[in-house]
């Protein structure tokens, strides 16, 4: 490191802490002892390289501010596949430098036939989804959280802002690396062939943001009004005014009284507080806890699949514990269907806030409830959100798996 660089080090690092998520199939040890890699991020940004050198001084890899030396030439070992907002560079130009960089490298690659690993680095400057804003909404209005939400391609301001709040929730995932020698043997060293690789690195980060924060969440009352504007809730109505001989205006108060009544609230604050909890809980009663398939799991959502939950209940440690392990293997925490007896004051708000929807035991009598039930599933799943329901319909008593539940809708 520079001296520049290791001074930043040192005066950032109260107020960054990384948690590093690695691919299974990534044998760190054997890339600790290779030199010859070099790290994709989504920005080269110098405060994404700070929390880097973290996560690379704990696992012993080669520092990105250090310098990738390709037989004779020097090279800078980060590079960014999107433009930084600065006063001093416009995007084009920075794009422009950066595959000229790409493209040198691997020139320089074929020419010295030395292999040089690309390693993608995901670097997100904590986990919230950030909020879903309408067309209609003010553009103009930009709170403090919205200076923080701003963290790919931010301004140095807006920088200062997130390594101020979420510093210390700074979430970094290394990839398996890609072989140069093997990207120049099948896409040739042109210029298109660098375009054309930052832009599948690109689309590959986005999808990775995805998977660690989620898709963005609409304001709860907006999200309301979208499910009532819905066809199938327009029926039901229909027939809710019907049946009962009261107005569309009431119609519409009942529905949207049961829908506070199911939807969750979810608040990535309140997970992150919890997650410190349980942290200190389980390392009091666990010896440790032992994980499988996750990276067949963050691959299934980064391909674009909605993630369905299906565990047992046999305690009340269940969804506790399987919650934070999804959200400790890089994946945002599940939409979780709730009993409506744990709805209670202080518990039922809080279980909303961390995802929680709560449903009645029977939906019998109740055309209304049902079909405003059915329109918010549906709804979770075409937005994206993965979901987390207990197929035995409740905790076993015996602590032995039970038979699951048959659903009846009507």
């Amino acid at each position: 490191m520079s001296i520049i660089a290791s001074v930043f080090y040192w005066l950032t690092r109260p107020f960054i802490r990384t948690k590093v998520v690695i691919d299974d199939s990534l044998d760190l040890s054997t890339l600790s002892q290779n030199q010859q890699i070099s790290y994709v991020l989504t920005t080269d940004s110098f405060t994404d390289k700070l929390a880097f050198e973290q996560a690379c001084r704990e696992h012993n890899l080669a520092s990105p501010f250090s310098k990738l030396k390709i037989q004779f030439k020097s090279f800078n070992r980060t590079f960014g596949v999107k433009p930084i907002k600065s006063i001093f560079k416009n995007e084009k130009t920075h794009m422009r430098d950066t595959l000229a960089e790409g493209q040198k490298i691997l020139q320089q690659v074929e020419l010295s036939q030395q292999d040089v690993l690309f390693v993608p680095v995901m670097i997100c400057w904590g986990r919230s989804p950030g909020v879903e804003r309408k067309a209609t909404d003010d553009q103009n209005k930009i709170g403090i959280w919205d200076l923080v939400a701003a963290t790919i391609q931010a301004t140095p301001l807006r920088k200062f802002f997130i390594v101020l709040f979420s510093g210390r929730h700074n979430f970094v995932r290394i990839s398996k690396p890609v072989s140069l020698q093997k990207m120049v043997a099948n896409h040739g060293t042109s210029v298109d062939a660098a375009h054309k690789l930052m832009r599948v690195a690109r689309i590959h980060f986005e999808r990775q943001r995805l998977v660690a924060t989620g898709p963005k969440i609409m304001a709860r009352q907006a999200f309301f009004n979208s499910m009532l504007a819905s066809p199938a809730l327009k029926r039901a109505l229909q027939d809710e005014m019907k049946t009962k001989d009261i107005s569309l205006v009431e119609a519409k108060k009942n529905a949207n009284k049961l829908l506070h009544e199911i939807a969750g609230d979810y608040n990535e604050t309140y997970v992150r507080f919890f997650s410190r909890i349980l942290t200190w809980v389980w390392n009091k009663i666990y010896n440790g806890i032992r994980v499988h398939n996750s990276d067949e799991l963050r691959e299934l959502a980064q391909k674009g699949h909605e993630i369905v939950y299906v565990p047992c209940h046999r305690s009340h440690m269940d969804y506790l514990l399987l919650t934070y392990v999804i959200y400790h293997q890089g994946l945002v925490p599940p939409h979780i269907a709730a009993g409506i007896n744990l709805n209670f004051w202080p518990a039922g708000p809080i279980f909303r806030k961390a995802g929680a929807f709560f449903l009645r035991r029977s939906f019998k009598g109740n055309k209304l409830y049902s079909a405003v039930f059915r329109e918010y599933l549906s709804q979770l799943f075409i937005k994206g959100y993965p979901v987390k329901y207990y197929t035995e319909g409740g905790r076993s008593r015996t602590g032995r798996l039970l038979p699951p539940k048959q659903v009846c809708w009507r």
